[in-house]
């Protein structure tokens, strides 16, 4: 006698069939059927809803020419792990938090081939924010935090976009970026939290938009290191060695960190682990910085703080090498930046319920004698 779960099986196996091939032709509506079809069977209907969304952005003239600016937004749903907006058929990533949707747990890669359009699953009910707010997003990311939150504070910097209202931002937040928030003047009392895996439904929305990497990113960003510096003590001129750790990571660990440690030692340099830093005390280490050298990771946002006379050599690996956020920073201070890309790959199981991403889920090695001849360049540089 056929058990229960071989009659789910005959009632999803087809539809899931029907909705990969819909998703693969962008039939939206076939997909979606097959989508709602595979949730009824798993009882997944009541508590969680599915529709089809098309990718959008707030403003498409000033966003394809790179132009910060400040959006406003109405009578829409927000989450806040990817920063999703939803309004209508559309929903807003690429300007929010520019993660990429399909990876998000309530998507799980069902979109179409041109990434453009993705069934969702959201929450029936939402949770309704009762005061207008500023989005200022966050996660527990200190690399995100720094280049695609904080910047747009530069858009309001006057005050008068603010009016009284709280800044929108994660329950999430570490140490390090709350600090940042105090020394940027917004108190606990300006701070209006929510919860990553919740769904959240506002009347207004404030959005100042200043994309990563677009022409006036630059400005946002140097506004952000001079007015967070300004707070600081001042550099004491002393001129540090960086060496900076990635031991007290989950993944993308660096397996013969000690190799090359012991190596960099032999040139002056100090281990740093960012973790065992307040931000104060992080932002003051690569303010004296003459050269940082680390593998890929967080900890390198910091070059945000660094003189233009400092040097940076980042250690990669084939997977993460498209990842260009440091390469960017380097260019708007004046560093002087080269990275070292290794095919040494581990790769190790996600945690439990998590997307297998080889991206997201390896470790790496380098070679000590190609660490050597890429210092040996800086150093002569």
């Amino acid at each position: 006698m056929p058990s229960e779960s071989d009659n789910l099986s005959e009632i999803i196996a087809p539809e899931a069939a029907r909705m990969k091939a819909a998703l693969a032709l962008s039939d939206m509506p076939t997909a979606l059927s097959a989508f709602d079809g595979i949730r009824r069977a798993l009882g997944r209907d009541k508590r969680w809803m599915a529709k089809a969304y098309i990718r959008n952005v707030f403003n498409v003239e000033k966003f394809r020419a790179g132009e910060p600016y400040v959006a406003s937004f109405r009578n829409g749903q927000i989450e806040a792990r990817y920063w999703m907006i939803f309004g209508g058929k559309y929903v807003y990533a690429d300007e929010t938090m520019r993660r990429n949707i399909a990876n998000h747990s309530w998507v799980g890669g069902l979109g179409t081939p041109d990434n453009q359009q993705f069934l969702i699953e959201i929450p029936r009910e939402s949770i309704r924010l009762d005061e207008s707010a500023i989005l200022l997003c966050g996660d527990d990311n200190y690399a995100h935090w720094l280049f695609r939150c904080l910047p747009r504070l530069a858009l309001i910097a006057d005050g008068n976009a603010c009016n009284g209202r709280p800044f929108l931002t994660s329950s999430k937040l570490g140490a390090a970026q709350n600090e940042m928030l105090d020394i940027l003047g917004i108190g606990d009392s300006a701070r209006l939290r929510i919860e990553p895996d919740n769904l959240y439904g506002f009347g207004e929305l404030t959005i100042p938009v200043c994309p990563l990497g677009h022409p006036f990113f630059g400005d946002c960003v140097t506004w952000l290191r001079e007015r967070l510096l300004r707070e600081i003590a001042p550099p004491s001129g002393t001129k540090r060695r960086l060496f900076v750790s990635r031991r007290d990571a989950a993944r993308r660990v660096l397996l013969n960190e000690q190799e090359i440690k012991d190596l960099l030692v032999g040139y002056g340099f100090e281990p740093f682990v960012p973790g065992d830093h307040t931000f104060s005390e992080q932002a003051v280490a690569f303010a004296n910085a003459e050269i940082v050298i680390g593998p890929h990771g967080a900890g390198l946002a910091n070059l945000l703080f660094a003189p233009p006379s400092c040097r940076v050599l980042e250690l990669s690996d084939s997977y993460m090498v498209r990842i260009d956020e440091f390469e960017l920073i380097s260019e708007v201070f004046g560093l002087r930046y080269e990275r070292l890309v290794s095919d040494d790959i581990v790769e190790r199981d996600p945690p439990t319920g998590e997307s297998p991403f080889p991206f997201k889920y390896h470790d790496f090695r380098v070679e000590p004698e190609a660490v050597r001849a890429a210092l040996e360049r800086l150093l002569r540089a």
